[in-house]
């Protein structure tokens, strides 16, 4: 073998290391089977156990590489989607700012420059509505969160809901209080999001640390977008908004008081049944995250 007589070349990456090692373990089996052949057991085995070895440290370098690829991949995920989320909130926010302005118009020219401005405001918020379907993409390629994507799919009904309620120039205090719902619900992604790069970031900072003084451990390669606790936070965000909803709804049946609470108003079934479809939702989404935790 040419290695025999020329000394190793410095691997130029980690890839090219792990490659060299697999290349030696090679050569090894190579010489065992030439050791066999002339019935020389024991140096077969040496060259066998030699072999195994350089397996071993190349399965090691490939974890490794497999892990901070992931690690950078997550990162790269955290980071569109906060920008993303960004965009949405600023574009959001001006919607609502917008709508306030146009609740608070009066004159004869009130009902037509409602028409006008609300037609706009639901162009914008069909927008905003694209700009969230395409970080769905996101999350579902990268699949590893729960409760992300139900979050995320929420606020698109939301921002459905208000298209529509624009269209039909509906500037009232319902939704305005929907569109005040998805800016703070964008806000908590992003801080979600904020606070899961801060998170990753102390950790990279405590592996670089000496010997002896970092966390020492290494990092499951299939890392999740976010961890379990962040998911969990998140759930208990989405309940406690279906909670307010259902008390605001609930103000707008027919007779508050009623225990059973039933209503004639079609638009106000619709949103009751809404409500019910993300309460499944959310409790599925808890059992996979439970599910997940108890596997890990």
């Amino acid at each position: 073998s040419s290695s025999d007589s020329e000394p190793d070349k410095k691997p130029s990456s980690p890839e090219e290391n792990a490659k060299q090692r697999i290349d030696k373990a090679r050569q090894r089996m190579q010489k065992a089977i030439e050791k066999l052949r002339e019935k020389n057991k024991s140096e077969a085995v040496e060259e066998q156990q030699a072999a195994e070895k350089e397996l071993k440290d190349a399965v090691v370098e490939l974890e490794r590489i497999l892990r901070q690829k992931r690690e950078e991949e997550v990162e790269r995920s955290l980071a569109a989607l906060e920008g993303r989320f960004r965009r949405m909130l600023d574009m959001q926010i001006a919607i609502l700012d917008k709508s306030k302005k146009l609740d608070l118009l009066e004159g004869e020219n009130r009902e037509r420059q409602v028409e006008i401005q609300a037609s706009k405001l639901s162009l914008d918020q069909r927008k905003i509505l694209v700009e969230g379907q395409r970080a769905m993409l996101l999350l579902q390629e990268e699949g590893s969160s729960s409760a992300f994507p139900e979050a995320l799919q929420q606020t698109l009904g939301d921002m459905e809901l208000v298209v529509e309620r624009l269209q039909k120039s509906d500037i009232s205090k319902w939704t305005i209080s929907i569109e005040e719902e998805i800016v703070a619900s964008l806000e908590e992604m992003i801080e979600s999001l904020k606070q899961e790069q801060k998170k990753r970031e102390e950790k990279k900072k405590d592996r670089e640390k000496p010997d002896g003084q970092g966390g020492g451990g290494g990092q499951d390669q299939t890392q999740p977008l976010v961890d379990a606790l962040s998911e969990l936070r998140l759930v208990k965000t989405l309940q406690l908004r279906i909670n307010k909803r259902t008390d605001r709804l609930s103000s707008s049946l027919n007779d508050p008081a009623d225990a059973v609470g039933q209503s004639r108003d079609a638009e106000l079934r619709d949103q009751l049944r809404e409500l019910a479809r993300r309460q499944e939702k959310i409790q599925e989404v808890t059992r996979e995250i439970v599910t997940k935790a108890k596997s890990n």
